[in-house]
């Protein structure tokens, strides 16, 4: 059976199968987002949240509205990002909202407005677009998709085209398309962009590294650990194919995760940076040294100069400290800069030219030390500004801070506010064209995470449980496409064996996924010389010629479903649809696997 396991997930990695993107935009959990005005007539429209009737998610926004007598009249609903732009250019065709209820005569519409310059207000290079109209009234939920070639301009003077980058607000617009006063009730949910992009189904992305947050009592509950339960540990991150662990932070406030220090401000010293590097040795993996933090940088003035230069200075004594104990050590992998950089402090003056300048200053001690140790960041990118922005942000500060060598973005999947499906290909293709114009290297920081609680979730303390394989594969294969140099797992407490169940199943399911596709690498390499097989790609027909004795053939689809098997040389595909299958060839003493594509 084990073989057949294998044999399964084979297929599942080598089906070229895509579909398009649906990108959800809204899902209306708050009442409190959304400001309603008529805009021709008179009227009363009144909004709530409705968590028993919905489409998708948990919620729909409930309109309960009256027109009265009169012409043309419409009114509004606008939610309002105010001066972050929202970035809705990625491939994207048009938009789409579930509805239910209305009146019959009632039509529905998208509006999207622009804000060029990102000032938060309407000026005379904005425009606004709209969509067609459709008809409202059914009594069941339908999805209206409004294609954006339909959308046009309603006001405004700018290039007479959308800029689908810069839209700082959009609104559903309800029509009553007669003469009569009425009141009704409608229901609206799941208000989403359509993208022409063709997400992989499949792939072979692997995680290369682990991010770990040493804590004594909660995360990994590792700070505590002995040699021994350090040297398990390894070998359970080696066994899965991690290479190599990033240590978030060396120092944590007061407390030092090695020994000896002689910091002042260190009180607790613990040995646990030196068990760690110690098992690092031990299996040939590395580790990269996270610098020092303290959670006041979370809430520090971004715009004063002692904020960073207290920690720079806090920074190279850990450096200076680092390097001596552990830079002759065959582990010393590299650098990281725990301070998260993300999109929505330091778009301007004087926060980004402080910013870009404190990297600078720590990236060029670091490099005093050794040229040959990578400085790395793994940023938060929070949708506060348009890829195109972030990408020349990025290159300014590549061009600031020159020994800055690695770029590591999170793909804030496990936050919830990400899709993988689009924000990863629009942002992350953004930053890579940074680094690469800037000749730095690019990786990707996977969450494995699925945030309970907490911002954006809500308003309690943050809570989060390990992710499913299903959504793990998904986050690799879609930042594959981006060509990363290697990908990170945050954080290894969220795949750690035997911590919790959640995190068990994630690594043993992992580990299955590695062994999948370790596998699937070398299909066609055992036998390859002992049997051919033609034409490959086919058409229909196909030929097996071999030199053993041929027993028979099965052929199985991408879920490891048995479609036909034979004990003919020749078989005939034209029941199969176009696609690529796994074909198991049974000899004397061998079974041999090799992929075909059905045309």
């Amino acid at each position: 059976m084990k073989y057949f396991k294998t044999l399964i997930i084979h297929t599942l990695f080598i089906c070229n199968a895509y579909s398009q993107v649906t990108s959800n935009i809204d899902e209306f959990t708050s009442n409190l987002d959304y400001y309603n005005s008529f805009g021709s007539g008179t009227g009363t429209v009144n909004t709530s949240i409705n968590q028993t009737e919905f489409s998708s998610g948990n919620s729909s926004l409930n309109i309960n509205y009256s027109f009265n007598a009169g012409t043309n009249s419409f009114f509004t609903l606008l939610r309002n990002y105010g001066t972050t732009q929202q970035d809705y250019s990625y491939l994207v065709t048009g938009f789409s909202i579930d509805h239910k209820g209305g009146n019959v005569n009632d039509q529905i519409s998208i509006r999207v407005w622009e804000d060029i310059n990102g000032n938060g207000t309407f000026d005379g290079e904005d425009e606004v677009y709209q969509s067609t109209n459709t008809a409202i009234g059914t009594t069941d939920w339908t999805t209206s998709t409004f294609d954006l070639n339909s959308f046009t301009k309603v006001v405004g003077a700018g290039n007479e085209q959308i800029d689908l980058n810069r839209i700082r607000a959009w609104d559903i617009k309800i029509s009553n398309t007669t003469s009569y006063a009425h009141s009704e009730n409608v229901l609206v949910d799941n208000f989403s962009l359509e993208s022409s992009y063709t997400p992989p189904t499949s792939g072979s992305a692997k995680l290369n590294g682990a991010f770990i947050q040493l804590w004594n009592t909660s995360g990994c509950k590792c700070g505590e650990w002995t040699q021994a339960q350090w040297d398990s540990e390894f070998q359970e991150m080696k066994d899965a194919q991690i290479d190599y662990l990033v240590v978030q932070y060396s120092i944590y406030h007061d407390l030092s995760w090695y020994s000896p220090s002689n910091i002042p401000t260190v009180v607790y010293k613990m040995n646990t940076l030196n068990y760690i590097v110690a098992a690092a040795e031990k299996v040939n993996m590395q580790v990269h040294f996270g610098l020092y933090f303290d959670e006041t940088w979370n809430s520090s003035d971004k715009a004063s100069a002692n904020t960073y230069s207290n920690i720079l200075s806090k920074h190279k004594l850990v450096i200076d400290e680092l390097w001596d104990l552990f830079g002759t050590s065959s582990a010393f992998g590299g650098w990281y800069i725990p301070q998260e950089l993300n999109d929505l402090e330091w778009q301007d003056d004087p926060e980004k030219s402080l910013l870009f300048q404190w990297v600078k200053d720590v990236t060029d001690y670091i490099e005093t030390k050794s040229t040959t140790k990578p400085v790395m960041i793994a940023p938060f990118f929070n949708l506060w500004q348009p890829a195109d922005k972030l990408e020349a942000w990025y290159n300014e500060l590549l061009q600031t801070a020159p020994n800055l060598d690695r770029v590591y973005p999170q793909d804030g999947v496990g936050i919830t506010l990400k899709n993988p499906e689009y924000h990863i290909p629009l942002y992350y293709s953004a930053i890579k064209r940074a680094c690469d114009n800037n000749g730095r290297t690019f990786g990707a920081t996977i969450e494995t995470f699925h945030q309970t609680s907490g911002w954006p979730v809500n308003n309690e303390s943050f809570a989060a449980s390990s992710t499913d394989i299903e959504t793990l594969k998904k986050q690799l294969w879609n930042a594959g496409e981006q060509q990363p140099y290697e990908m990170i797992q945050f954080a290894w407490s969220y795949m750690q064996p035997n911590l919790n169940g959640a995190s068990t199943q994630l690594y043993n399911d992992y580990s299955n996924y590695i062994e999948v596709i370790t596998s699937f690498k070398n299909v066609d390499l055992v036998g390859s010389n002992s049997i051919s097989v033609y034409p490959n790609p086919t058409t229909g027909k196909l030929l097996i010629n071999s030199k053993y004795t041929f027993r028979q053939i099965r052929i199985y689809n991408i879920n490891g479903l048995l479609l036909l098997s034979s004990e003919l040389k020749q078989v005939d595909l034209n029941s199969l649809k176009s696609g690529i299958y796994l074909l198991e060839i049974e000899l004397d003493d061998i079974v041999i696997n090799k992929r075909i594509v059905k045309k």
